[in-house]
């Protein structure tokens, strides 16, 4: 039986994984700031990064009358604080109960959902 060669690299980042996850949990409370370094926001400013796949949950209805208000979200605030530059939203139709004539109404109120939830937020060219 033949002896596979050692992977010293992969090894090595694994240790290092292992490590720095580890200090992570035990100096958690160091890692947060209660002010931004200033250093970091320019990196941040000048960063583009998008979240490509988020949930945020919408209350679909069968009946109008049955609806809700909606979360109180504040998508630009959270996209400015977090450095994002674009949020992909996810919302799943095909949930258990649906009937096959529901769908559209269902993804109709998705999409004012959406509109709803990006009042407030600017296209703007970097």
């Amino acid at each position: 039986m033949g002896r596979y060669p050692s992977n010293p690299a992969r090894r090595e980042f694994l240790r290092a994984l292992a490590g720095t996850g580890g200090a992570m949990l035990v100096g958690a409370d160091q890692l947060r700031s209660a002010e931004v370094d200033p250093r970091v926001a320019q990196i941040v400013s000048r960063t583009i990064a998008v979240d490509m796949h988020s949930h945020v949950q919408i209350r679909l209805v069968k009946d109008p009358a049955d609806a809700k208000p909606d979360p109180d979200i504040d998508l630009a605030g959270e996209m400015k604080r977090s450095g994002f530059s674009a949020v992909c939203e996810t919302y799943n139709l095909d949930f258990a109960g649906a009937e096959a004539s529901d769908y559209y109404k269902y993804f109709l109120q998705g999409l004012a959902f959406e509109d709803r939830l990006r009042r407030g937020i600017t296209c703007a060219m970097r």
